[in-house]
Parts: C-alpha cells; sequence; structure tokens
C-alpha cells in the first residue's frame, strides 16, 4: 500500500523532470536555429588568401620547388606545373586516406656514402660538428658537389625567380609542399660558397650567400602556408650559420670577411608578419570544420547522442572564433622587436586558455574551439622573429674577425659592440669555451639557442 502511495508522486517528479528536459532542449533548440554570418575577421582572412596576384608559374619558385626532384630528362617547371594543378583540383578521398602529388622523383639521398650523409647532418647548422667533418676531409664535399650537381643547378635555376605563390589547401588529407629538396639544394650551394672561399674566391663566395639570402626572405615575406614560412625561417638560419663558416675560412684564406649585402638589410615587420599564413591556416581550419559539420559520427558514434546535440554546433560561428584567434596573434605580435618579449609571453599565458563561459549558443563548437585553442600560434611568430638576432652575431662575428684578434678579448669586444639582442639591446653573451657569440632567442628550449662560431 505505502509502495502505490509513493508511486504516484515519483511518477509526477519523473514525468515533471523529463517535461523540464523537453522544454530546456526546446530553448537550445530555438536559441541555435540559426549560423552566424562570417565575421569581420573570417572576410578579413578569406579576402587576404583571395586577394594576393596570380603569379605566371613560370615565374613562380613554389611551382618549381614542387616539381624540383623530377626525373632526369624532365623539366622541374613541367612537373611543378602539373602537381599545381593537381592541388587546385584536389578533393578528400572517400577513404579520408592522404593524397600523394603525381609523378616520379629521382631517390638521390639513399645513394650518398656514410661519410656524405654524416657531413650533410652535421652542416644543416654551421656548428663545430660541421667543421670537424668539413675540414677533416674536405674531399668529401667535393663528391657530394659532384654526386648531386643536378640537384644544384636547379636549384639556382629556382632562386633566380623572384615570386612565391603556394595552392593553399583546404583539406587535412592534401599534400602539402615539398621543402625538402629546394633545402638539400641550399646545403648544396652552401657547400658551393665554402669551397669557393677555401680558394680565396671571396668575391664568388659571398654572391652565393647574397643570392641564397635574398630567395629565403623573399619566400619568408611572401609565404602563404605556415609550412613554407616556417622552412624559410630555417633556410635563413642556416645561410647565415654555414655561411659564418664560409667567412671563417675565407679570412683564414687571406680573403676580406665582408659580410654579404642582403645580410645588412634587418629583418622587418613585414618580412616576419604572421597575417597571410594565419589566413591560410583558417582557410584550411574552417574548409575542415565545414566539411564535417554534416557527417554523421561529429559529436558521437551513438547515432541517437550524435543526432540529439548535432544542432548545437554551428560551423561558422565556431569559424568566427577561429578567425578571431588567428587575428589577435598575428596582431599581438605585428609589434617592433623591444615589444615582442611581452608578446610572447601574453602569448603563452592565454594558450590553452578559453575565454569564454559555458555558452547556450553554439556550445559543442565552443568544446571544440577550446580543444584547438590548447596550441600555442605565438611560437611560430617568435621562431620567425628570432631570425634577426642570428643575424645580428653574423655580422658581429665577420665585423669582430676584420677587426682582428688581439686586444681586447673576444668577450670584451662583444660586450662592447653596436651589434646587441634586437628584443632587449643587451650585449650577446660570449662562450669561451666554444669561441662562440651567443644569441639566446623568444623561442623556448635549445631551439632558442643560437650560437655562432667565431
Amino acid at each position: 500500500m505505502e509502495i502505490r502511495k509513493l508511486a504516484r508522486p515519483l511518477a509526477w517528479m519523473l514525468g515533471a523532470c523529463m517535461g523540464l528536459a523537453v522544454v530546456a532542449y526546446a530553448v537550445l533548440f530555438v536559441i541555435n536555429w540559426s549560423d552566424e554570418a562570417p565575421s569581420v575577421d573570417a572576410v578579413a582572412l578569406t579576402r587576404i588568401v583571395a586577394s594576393k596576384p596570380g603569379v605566371p608559374d613560370a615565374a613562380n619558385a613554389w611551382v618549381f620547388d614542387i616539381g624540383l626532384a623530377a626525373p632526369e630528362g624532365q623539366d622541374p617547371l613541367d612537373q611543378g606545373i602539373a602537381r599545381k594543378a593537381y592541388l587546385e583540383q584536389f578533393a578528400p578521398r572517400a577513404d579520408q586516406s592522404y593524397g600523394f602529388l603525381p609523378g616520379r622523383e629521382i631517390q638521390y639521398k639513399p645513394a650518398r656514402t656514410p661519410a656524405i650523409t654524416a657531413l650533410a647532418t652535421a652542416c644543416k647548422k654551421g656548428n663545430a660538428e660541421c667543421v670537424r667533418l668539413a675540414h677533416g676531409d674536405f674531399a668529401q664535399v667535393e663528391r657530394w658537389l659532384a654526386s648531386e650537381s643536378w640537384l644544384l643547378e636547379r636549384f639556382v635555376r629556382m632562386e633566380g625567380l623572384r615570386e612565391w605563390k603556394e595552392v593553399v589547401p583546404k583539406d587535412l588529407s592534401a599534400p602539402s609542399g615539398v621543402f625538402r629538396h629546394a633545402l638539400n639544394g641550399q646545403q648544396l650551394l652552401l657547400m658551393q660558397a665554402w669551397k669557393h672561399a677555401r680558394s680565396g674566391d671571396g668575391e664568388s663566395a659571398r654572391a652565393l650567400l647574397d643570392r641564397d639570402f635574398a630567395f629565403w626572405r623573399m619566400v619568408l615575406r611572401s609565404a602563404d602556408t605556415l609550412i613554407a614560412k616556417t622552412v624559410a625561417t630555417d633556410a635563413l638560419e642556416r645561410n647565415l650559420s654555414v655561411g659564418n663558416l664560409v667567412l671563417r675560412d675565407l679570412h683564414a684564406a687571406g680573403g676580406s670577411t665582408a659580410p654579404p649585402t642582403a645580410w645588412l638589410q634587418p629583418i622587418t615587420r613585414e618580412d616576419r608578419s604572421m597575417r597571410r599564413v594565419f589566413a591560410a591556416e583558417y582557410i584550411l581550419q574552417s574548409s575542415v570544420l565545414t566539411s564535417i559539420a554534416d557527417k554523421p559520427g561529429l559529436v558521437s558514434s551513438n547515432k541517437l547522442k550524435d543526432a540529439l546535440v548535432r544542432p548545437f554546433f554551428k560551423p561558422q560561428a565556431t569559424n568566427n572564433l577561429i578567425a578571431r584567434d588567428f587575428v589577435r596573434v598575428s596582431d599581438r605580435f605585428d609589434v617592433d622587436y623591444p615589444a615582442m618579449a611581452a608578446a610572447a609571453e601574453a602569448s603563452t599565458r592565454g594558450a590553452g586558455t578559453v575565454d569564454e563561459a559555458y555558452r547556450a549558443y553554439n556550445f559543442v563548437g565552443h568544446m571544440l574551439h577550446a580543444i584547438g585553442g590548447s596550441v600555442d600560434m605565438g611560437n611560430y611568430a617568435v621562431r620567425v622573429s628570432d631570425i634577426e638576432g642570428v643575424r645580428r652575431t653574423a655580422l658581429l662575428a665577420a665585423e669582430m674577425r676584420e677587426s682582428g684578434q688581439g686586444a681586447p678579448s673576444a668577450g670584451e669586444r662583444v660586450r662592447s659592440a653596436s651589434w646587441k639582442c634586437p628584443y632587449t639591446n643587451a650585449p650577446f653573451a660570449w662562450d669561451s669555451q666554444a669561441a662562440s657569440i651567443v644569441f639566446t632567442g623568444l623561442e623556448p628550449g635549445e631551439r632558442g639557442r643560437h650560437a655562432m662560431l667565431l
């Protein structure tokens, strides 16, 4: 009897709870009835990508780059044009597998001897190990240049082009540009410059360094994608660090250690601006998000749960959050060097945090945004800006060699030099054990330490 008395109120309570849940769902459904229009930030980023002027294929260094390792007898430009067309027409596969660029490539790295492989690995940076291997047996450099002369010839041809425009990907499965061959070609060019320096031909050595630095600076400024910006940054750093060794041996051969002309121009805010590459990242992320909006399993593998929650995901509203983030970060780092440290600190502090509380509107989109917001995009900006500090240490090393090795000591000359840290205007450090000028940049960890061998 007691159970019967309790059953009715319990049923009413359960029914009331279910009713409230239905009402709450209906209210949320109404709130999430429509998506947002593209925001000002989203429109601006889209316009950046769309408004870049076209570049004829024959003048586009990026087109040449993606065909750089075309088989013998095939023009790299022809393969690059075919691959560009493939990327422009790329559509995601039904099985979601990754796409691959069409056409074969010369497989040259497996043919390298162990000695050349070790040399190529060590000389990705101009450090003491690179010097040890090169000086220990410079004939290996000669063999390397001879065995891959075709790549050096193609790379020099590519560096003669002074325009750069990429196809911006719109799907994660789209193949990215092929940059490894260009970086391998750059190593050959730097080795050729080193060879000239050892023979005392400073004019030819400097001409190669100058040409290479000017090319990669053009790529840095014109890059459409984050990977191209990063590759250009690495290439500029390599030009400076290995180029420093070239000038070092030129000095030992009795030649002038005057730096290449291209080294004398500071890396400007325009060079290091992240706005264009972040616009491309927005295009990629927003395209991916929009493409999966109607696919099953977005929220849950449970079909009923997925169907119930899906109305609370608004693709464009979520894209607007992403666009806002990219604009914020690019604006934050669009400052002069003295303000970069504060920008980096603010970026690190903000990474992984979400400034929105729970939102009734597009709460699934806010959840997805919070997951993606854990990456500190500012790390890329400081990686680019650190190049200015590396440039200054290379110029200081050249200046110190030119002025001689007498008193005062190297450490004192570094401390009193006019070349200083771009962020703090403090003197660079001197590592007496490694005989190197040291610049500690804003990039975290060991990557932020740059040592220039004197």
